[in-house]
């Protein structure tokens, strides 16, 4: 390895970190990392810390464990790397994946060296997200909304004209969008679309057609991000929302998506994440007993909190996310009604103020019927 004072010359000269600003990194150099042990790192400056994220979650056994060295060396010589793609497999990815069974206490077995292992952990934790091989292994039942719409997303930057304290939704001809700032000229932006338009930014070209659409004549500079680069893929996706009614059996409790996400359209996502997180953990410090009944108060909490965030989202999404004469039509209407009197727009507090922050009535239809009909 090139000496110390090589690396801190180059430091984030070279190499691109994810989630930040290349002119950013070289400006506040990021810590340079030479060693792990157990779960401590230290940096090339000699100052040893606590790794609270394990690498990033991915080194949940520690730095330097003997028996992952020697497992990772002794397959170093028998295939060090085959794709999974459709077609093929390899014996190591069959032989680890574990099996998963409910109960208290509920285990997990996996095989290593053709020995059959098992482990009995008083709480499986299902946060492994959207399409939840937890879930799917103990058999909960995924409920899944009728589709609306599509979302397209990018991560761009060089749009350093865009204010870094502002966002923006609305809509625009065909399309609802999104502009969510990052800081250092990055910003966030999404489009949603109709589903008579499912190729529109999907193919090998689909970045530039994506900042093509946001020629927006809504926005204050509709040019502005046609010459931003594009940081990162970007993807199409439905909008539809999945649950769990019940995220909970003997011995595992699931949060976040793995418990079924909510349409995109109103932004919930982390909030609901953390909300299950924080249910979870109070259950968990309420009582020595780490068995299902604990978390049937966050079960019913979840489901109509989710039933709420779905109901809202079905509203937004008839009122922001369809495109025909109609709609326009309805948007306008909308638009009237709130500018004659502010608290009509109550229900349109929802997505900020929370599923429990605003009156019962406004879940019920006949609250947004006012509003849009």
């Amino acid at each position: 390895m090139r000496d110390r004072n090589f690396l801190i010359e180059n430091n984030a000269k070279p190499i691109w970190h994810p989630m930040a600003h290349p002119a950013e990194m070289r400006a506040q150099p990021p810590r340079i990392i030479m060693k792990g042990e157990a779960i401590f790192v230290t940096d090339i400056e000699g100052r040893t810390v606590l790794d609270s994220v394990g690498g990033l979650w991915n080194v949940n056994l520690g730095f330097s464990c003997d028996p992952i060295k020697k497992a990772i060396a002794d397959q170093l010589g028998e295939l060090p790397y085959y794709s999974g793609f459709r077609g093929t497999s390899t014996g190591p990815s069959i032989e680890l994946a574990f099996e998963l069974t409910a109960g208290e206490p509920p285990t997990i077995s996996f095989t290593i060296d053709g020995q059959r292992r098992e482990m009995t952990p008083r709480l499986i934790v299902g946060a492994d997200g959207r399409g939840s091989d937890v879930a799917r292994q103990i058999g909960m039942k995924v409920e899944t909304a009728p589709l609306h719409h599509l979302l397209a997303g990018l991560l761009v930057e060089g749009v350093d004209a865009w204010p870094d304290a502002e966002f923006s939704i609305g809509n625009d001809d065909d399309v609802m969008f999104f502009v969510f700032p990052q800081g250092n000229g990055r910003v966030r932006l999404y489009l949603c679309y109709g589903l008579d338009q499912r190729g529109r930014f999907s193919g090998a070209d689909s970045a530039r057609r994506f900042l093509d659409a946001f020629r927006l004549s809504s926005l204050p500079d509709k040019e502005m991000f046609c010459s931003a680069v594009p940081a990162g893929p970007c993807h199409g996706y439905p909008n539809a929302d999945t649950w769990i009614d019940m995220p909970v059996a003997p011995g595992v409790v699931l949060i976040g998506d793995a418990a079924g996400h909510n349409d995109p359209t109103i932004g919930q996502g982390l909030s609901i994440a953390f909300r299950d997180a924080r249910l979870v953990h109070e259950a968990l410090l309420g009582s020595k007993r780490w068995t299902g009944d604990i978390f049937l108060s966050y079960a019913t909490e979840r489901r109509t909190r989710m039933r709420r965030l779905r109901f809202t989202a079905e509203q937004i999404s008839i009122l922001r996310a369809e495109f025909t004469e109609t709609a326009r039509k309805r948007r306008r209407r909308v638009s009237e009604r709130i500018a004659a009197d502010r608290d009509a727009a109550l229900p349109l507090l929802i997505p900020v103020k929370g599923p429990f922050g605003v009156p019962d009535h406004l879940f019920e239809q006949a609250a947004w019927d006012a509003l849009m009909n």
